[in-house]
Formats: C-alpha cells, sequence, structure tokens
C-alpha cells in the first residue's frame, strides 16, 4: 500500500510538472524582459493570472534581428472567458513608472499637443497565431496596442497612468469592454467601432475595434487614434503619450503568438518653441 501510494503520489507530481513547463521559449518567469533592438523590448505580463487554474504558463522568445514569439496557456478557474490572464507585449516608451532605455529614447513620451501638429507614430505589426487547444475555435484573445497616457499637468514618469487607449486589429471570442460610442469611424482607410470604458474611479478606456479584422497592418499611424481623441475632448494638449504597448491579452486557450513589428515616432515641433 506504501509503495502504491508513492507511486501514485509521483506520478501526479510527473503531470504536474509536465504541465507547468508545457510552454517553450526563451524565457519563461513572471516579467522577463527580452531586448528586441530600437528601443523596444517584449515582455511576460501574467497580471491577471491570479484568475488562472494551476498549470498556467507564459513564456517568450525574440532577438534583436528576429521576431518575437510568446508561447501560452491559461484557463480561467471558474471556467470562463471573462478574465485578461496575462498581456505578453513588445513595449517602447514607458512601463508603469520605468523607462528601460531612458525617458526620450525611441520618442517617447510624446506631448499631445505634438501629435496635434503634426508628430507621428508609423508603424507595422504582423502577427501568426497557431492554436494547440484540441478545440482550436475555443481560444480567446486579443491582437492590440496599449498606449498609456499620463495625467493633466504634464507629467512625463507617473507611478500609474491617467488614460488608456486600446487599438483591437484582431480578436476571437472577445469585445473591448465599455460603452459603444460610435460604429462607423474610418482609420487607416478602414471602418472602426469605438467604446468608451469611464473607468469610475480608475483608469477610463477608449477602445477602437477594427470591423475587418486583420493580422497585418503597414506603415500606419497610431497618431490618428489619438488625434480623434483630442478633437473630441477625451485627452487635453497637456497630457503624455507615455509609453506603446503591443501584444495580445490573454482569455483562455493554448498556443503561440509571433510578432513582427517596429515603430518610429518622429516629432517635427521637438525643437521648436523651446
Amino acid at each position: 500500500m506504501v509503495s502504491l501510494t508513492l507511486f501514485l503520489f509521483a506520478t501526479t507530481i510527473c503531470l504536474i510538472l509536465k504541465r507547468v513547463n508545457s510552454c517553450t521559449g526563451d524565457k519563461c518567469n513572471n516579467w522577463d524582459q527580452i531586448d528586441l533592438g530600437n528601443y523596444l523590448y517584449i515582455q511576460s505580463d501574467p497580471w491577471g493570472s491570479g484568475n488562472a487554474k494551476q498549470g498556467w504558463c507564459e513564456c517568450i522568445s525574440g532577438s534583436t534581428s528576429g521576431p518575437a514569439t510568446v508561447d501560452f496557456e491559461f484557463y480561467a478557474n471558474d471556467g470562463s472567458n471573462n478574465h485578461v490572464m496575462a498581456y505578453p507585449s513588445i513595449v517602447a516608451g514607458w512601463n508603469f513608472g520605468n523607462y528601460k532605455y531612458g525617458q526620450g529614447k525611441g520618442g517617447l513620451p510624446l506631448l499631445t499637443s505634438d501629435v496635434q501638429k503634426g508628430a507621428k507614430l508609423m508603424t507595422s505589426w504582423s502577427v501568426s497565431y497557431k492554436t494547440s487547444n484540441s478545440n482550436t475555435t475555443g481560444d480567446a484573445f486579443d491582437v492590440a496596442w496599449d498606449i498609456w497616457l499620463g495625467p493633466s499637468n504634464g507629467q512625463t514618469n507617473p507611478g500609474s497612468p491617467s488614460g488608456e487607449l486600446m487599438i483591437w486589429i484582431n480578436s476571437q471570442n472577445e469585445t473591448p469592454w465599455g460603452t459603444l460610442k460610435a460604429d462607423n469611424l474610418t482609420f487607416w482607410n478602414t471602418k472602426w467601432k469605438f467604446y468608451l470604458n469611464e473607468g469610475g474611479s480608475g483608469t477610463p478606456l477608449w477602445a477602437f475595434e477594427r470591423i475587418e479584422k486583420t493580422w497585418d497592418v503597414s506603415d500606419v499611424d497610431l497618431a490618428e487614434f489619438v488625434n480623434y481623441l483630442a478633437e473630441n475632448k477625451y485627452i487635453n494638449s497637456t497630457q503624455y503619450l507615455l509609453g506603446v504597448q503591443c501584444g495580445t491579452e490573454l482569455f483562455q486557450g493554448k498556443g503561440s503568438f509571433t510578432h513582427t513589428y517596429k515603430l518610429d515616432v518622429s516629432n517635427p515641433n521637438e525643437f521648436m518653441d523651446k
């Protein structure tokens, strides 16, 4: 009986270890980072993993000469797809009180008034997705930018943001949180929906969802969305765009995402009116 108990215990441990290590990648610890060059890095970000079943995993890979990859497995304790488990993402600029390469490197932070005067955030992003889920339509995620804004007093390195702008180019089994405010806006020569989440006492969220989903965008300007928010009085000219992230909010599933990405922030007003 003792031998059988020990055998079952050892078998259980092996199964747990196998599940914990079911993801593969260069780095598999929480909040790991890998430099990608051009003042960009990829980070693992398991901020919602407290809602995940035991055995979840998240690994990242990347280099300065190739694409970045995320390997993941997340399922919710309550069996739903209502919780963001993680947001593994490529980061430029500010990241909750920290500029990894130094403030100003890569063109961030960027004042909203400079965007209104013609500063650009040109970007290209190509994503490939491979599911390992036996239910191939069961994964739930979004593919989105997260742009963080500072407070109205012009602070450039706050501990937390005063606004969050999301730009969804693709998703599966998810829609942005908030109230639908518009469903026929045009950016990048295609149609978008716009959602507003006032945030209550927290951070307001403005989310744009591309109606015709895509895995690839090329040479487009994130400033178009910033200008829309400024023109419609959701943000003001004294707020800074602190940081720009792009990645996948993971709600549930098992698989991998591979990202080829570039971001070029240009500000013709940088040396004007100084």
